[in-house]
């Protein structure tokens, strides 16, 4: 009896020293943080320097979704939202009256912000040592528009829930941003 006392106590107290210790995230789950990292997320608030700039990345004509991979991968996509409340995906092409053409395309992603359209170009994902901050690396673009791409930019972690995330970092003008994001689906994701 003492020995099944004992593996209770020592496997409650690896769950609690293992338990995720971001500043508003859950005290214990099962799932391993890059579980919960890994997923297809939408952007659902933005703030740059103390000001909601969720119009930026969010509105009528498109939307944001950060793809973060099991894998290391990562890519940030653009969405066209529909009526019912669906995203049509297949957003690139000269088809289909839903298609958007390149022109519309550079009109949208003149509003979003450089440190979010430097991530554009996908790249890979891992944590730093203590598992607080998501470092990105996006590919290198060999683009001169964008000669002055970051080479890395480091996401704080304030909360990391299956259903929600929120980080926060600064942009190469020193600009504090936050951000808040929710699955784009609500079932598992695997990848």
């Amino acid at each position: 009896m003492k020995l099944k006392n004992f593996i209770l106590m020592a496997s409650a107290a690896m769950l609690t020293l293992a338990a995720c210790k971001y500043e508003e995230g859950p005290g214990v789950s099962l799932r391993t943080k890059r579980d919960r990292v890994s997923n297809e997320w939408k952007f659902t608030e933005y703030k740059y320097d103390g000001n909601d700039s969720l119009s930026k990345i969010n509105g009528t004509d498109f939307n944001l979704v950060l793809n973060i991979y099991r894998t290391g991968d990562y890519g940030v996509e653009m969405i066209k939202p529909l009526a019912d409340g669906k995203f049509e995906t297949t957003h690139s092409g000269n088809s289909g009256a839903t298609k958007w053409n390149s022109t519309q395309i550079d009109a949208f992603t003149t509003k979003i912000p450089a440190h979010i359209k430097e991530l554009m170009n996908h790249g890979y994902w891992n944590f730093d040592k203590r598992h607080f901050k998501i470092q990105l690396k996006p590919e290198l673009s060999y683009d001169p528009a964008v000669a002055t791409q970051e080479l890395s930019q480091n996401w704080t972690i304030t909360m990391l829930k299956e259903k929600k995330m929120k980080v926060w970092g600064m942009d190469k003008n020193n600009k504090k941003f936050e951000i808040t994001f929710e699955p784009l689906n609500g079932e598992p994701y695997w990848f």
